[in-house]
């Protein structure tokens, strides 16, 4: 099984990577449709301490800078600030609508078994940050599958020039999604989203 991902700044650098091809997508702005449902579960082998390897169909908005945040977006978390510490950059903080925005898209890639930036109804990331109300801008998004733990996902990005201009961008906050559906080819499908907004706060974790 190939693992594979892709990324895009915003709707203004695009592409798509993996060991066989380049794919090309493409971004149309409509309304967001009801996500994925999914199961979590832990699995032993692949989880570092009982890590998290299932995740949530919907992120629950609950009362501000309150969310419960799970060990696989902490993880991710802590890989890419891990990364930007390396580079003398500070660090991203989780913000629970671009989290919500992010896994809307991780449960359409298992559902859809692709690795897209485009969503449900041709959504782009920028359109699904919106739907979620983070106040910005723009927004930038890293998604693959394939990969089990977030420190092998991260890895990956950081290995292609694009994805790790996005890891060490000029952004402040980060959502990651995640899901696994083991009746898909990937089975484990990943979406990270980047942004920046004076107006948006961090959800709780920012270490």
């Amino acid at each position: 099984m190939k693992a594979v991902f892709a990324a895009t700044i915003a709707l203004a650098a695009l592409f798509s990577a993996s060991t066989a091809q380049q794919t090309s997508l493409d971004f149309s702005s409509t309304e967001l449709s009801a996500p994925l449902d999914t199961t979590g579960e832990t699995v032993g082998a692949d989880a570092d301490a009982g890590a998290e390897v299932g995740a949530e169909a919907t992120v629950v908005l609950t009362a501000r800078n309150s969310f419960t945040n799970s060990l696989v977006r902490q993880q991710v978390l802590f890989a890419v600030n891990d990364r930007r510490k390396a580079a003398g950059l500070p660090n991203l903080c989780l913000n629970y609508k671009l989290m919500k925005a992010a896994q809307l898209q991780a449960n359409y890639l298992a559902k859809t078994n692709s690795i897209t930036v485009t969503g449900e109804n041709s959504t782009s990331p920028s359109d699904r940050g919106r739907a979620a109300g983070f106040n910005s801008t723009g927004l930038a998004e890293l998604v693959g599958a394939g990969y089990t733990k977030p420190a092998d996902m991260i890895t990956a990005w950081f290995g292609s020039a694009d994805s790790k201009n996005i890891l060490l961008g000029n952004y402040t906050h980060i959502g990651p999604g995640y899901t696994v559906d083991a009746k898909q080819q990937y089975v484990y499908y990943w979406a990270v989203d980047f942004s920046s907004s004076a107006g948006e706060e961090c959800s709780g974790l920012a270490a």
